[in-house]
């Protein structure tokens, strides 16, 4: 497999093209672009070659509706890339639906503050908290050439 990035942006350039015979596929493309400008500034970056590496090293990937995904080998785990609005998302798949994860792989779903209390978070923080940015090649840098840095 080549990395998790070219596989992406191969992806994303393939399905932007079918989307032109496809107008269900240009929607979800276009809503994804629209999710990404509007929150993407509120929202963690990955470099998906070293997040899938993390979470889902060696993966099954499949393509459905505007989303590219990696799941584990045991299908325990995937991550779950929007190919409009270049973000993605970690899932846990263990349950009857997915439960988006935190960077950390964390249920994002509760929170400790500092006085060791627990307490719930909003949709709104969970959701900001379980979307990541796609790193474009220029801020993976540890993928670039010596002679580029």
């Amino acid at each position: 497999m080549s990395d998790a990035k070219t596989e992406y942006r191969t992806n994303v350039w393939a399905q932007k093209q079918n989307a032109f015979f496809n107008s269900e596929l240009a929607r979800k493309i276009t809503k994804g672009m629209e999710r990404s400008s509007k929150y993407k500034n509120h929202w963690q970056s990955v470099n998906l070659n070293d997040f899938v590496e993390k979470f889902t090293p060696d993966p099954i990937i499949s393509v459905d509706k505007g989303k590219l995904t990696f799941t584990s080998k045991n299908g325990k785990m995937a991550i779950i890339t929007d190919l409009g609005g270049t973000y993605c998302r970690l899932a846990d798949m263990t349950g009857s639906k997915p439960l988006y994860l935190d960077i950390n792989g964390k249920d994002p779903r509760n929170y400790t503050d500092s006085k060791g209390k627990q307490h719930g978070r909003s949709k709104s923080d969970r959701q900001e908290i379980t979307h990541f940015r796609i790193q474009k090649w220029h801020e993976m840098t540890k993928y670039l050439p010596a002679v580029i840095k």
